[in-house]
């Protein structure tokens, strides 16, 4: 390599005392300078080889973060949202609270229902969230109703097919139908009976 040094040089070309030449406690600053502006791939590339060598100490800053304009970022909605935002359009969310009396109306009538729509409105951002989720009462659990087979003489004259199931209460109507029939039959027959005892 001659004396006069050439900061040009490809980097394969460079020993650590060219290194030291340009980047070193003695370096020439213009001509660093001047690489920068003209070949800034190479510069980049020296710099890197001289924290190597540790004539350098590597920079306080990293790579700076590409310059990507910014985005909302996007909000992930759980199951419940997602069905309730099936069900109404943000529209039809704005509508409902931007009445007063059919929002107040529904939230007096029934409140679970009221409340769907609140989060439907929560997550279309129309309102903010509740520091205190709601939670909706439990319904209550109906018991499937008891049911019995009734007799085949209670279904023959109920014009009923035989083995049908049916509730406590629609068997005290049987009965009482039944009974019904059975005091008119007697009612008929002691007519019949007193008319021919007339003759």
């Amino acid at each position: 390599m001659s004396d006069r040094y050439n900061p040009l040089l490809p980097v394969s070309e460079h020993s650590e005392s060219d290194l030291r030449k340009i980047f070193g406690k003695h370096g020439d600053a213009v001509a660093a300078s001047r690489l920068h502006r003209e070949n800034k791939p190479l510069y980049d590339s020296l710099r890197k080889a001289a924290v190597a060598y540790k004539i350098l100490d590597a920079p306080a800053y990293g790579t700076p973060a590409p310059n990507v304009p910014y985005q909302k970022p996007t909000r992930q909605y759980n199951s419940e949202e997602l069905v309730l935002r099936g069900r109404w359009s943000e529209q039809e969310i704005k509508n409902f609270f931007a009445n007063a009396k059919e929002a107040n109306d529904l939230f007096n009538s029934d409140r679970d229902a009221y409340e769907e729509k609140r989060l439907c409105a929560v997550s279309f951002g129309i309102l903010p969230a509740r520091e205190v989720p709601y939670v909706a009462k439990p319904k209550p659990v109906i018991e499937p109703e008891w049911k019995m087979v009734i007799s085949d003489s209670l279904a023959d004259e109920s014009s009923l097919p035989r083995g049908t199931e049916i509730t406590w209460p629609q068997l005290q109507q049987l009965i009482r139908q039944s009974i019904e029939r059975r005091a008119q039959e007697a009612d008929k027959q002691a007519r019949e009976a007193k008319s021919d005892n007339a003759e």
